[in-house]
């Protein structure tokens, strides 16, 4: 078994609320949650209204697969909102569970 372990800091341009980007993360997370089955939640940056940082975790058997979700859920968010942009990434592959 493999896990893998990602984070996301995204800018929210057109975010002028910490309600707006409140709106945004909670839609974006359900969304992400129930597509692809992943553990999701906000990790930093809470009380920024124009940074969201999120933690994801994905197990499965396969690297190959792990990373692909990881990529659908990346171009999901892209395409999620006009005027966003991902500002920083990081991922790593535990194994020997």
């Amino acid at each position: 078994m493999q896990v893998l372990v990602f984070k996301i800091k995204i800018r929210l341009h057109d975010s002028r609320s910490l309600k707006n980007k409140r709106q945004f993360v909670k839609s974006t997370s359900t969304v992400i949650q129930k597509k692809f089955n992943v553990s999701i939640a906000e990790v930093e940056d809470q009380d920024l209204w124009q940074l969201a940082t999120f933690g994801i975790s994905i197990s499965g058997n396969s690297s190959y697969h792990l990373r692909s979700q990881i990529f659908n859920i990346v171009k999901l968010i892209e395409e999620s909102k006009e005027n966003i942009s991902i500002i920083d990434s990081y991922e790593e592959i535990l194994t020997g569970f």
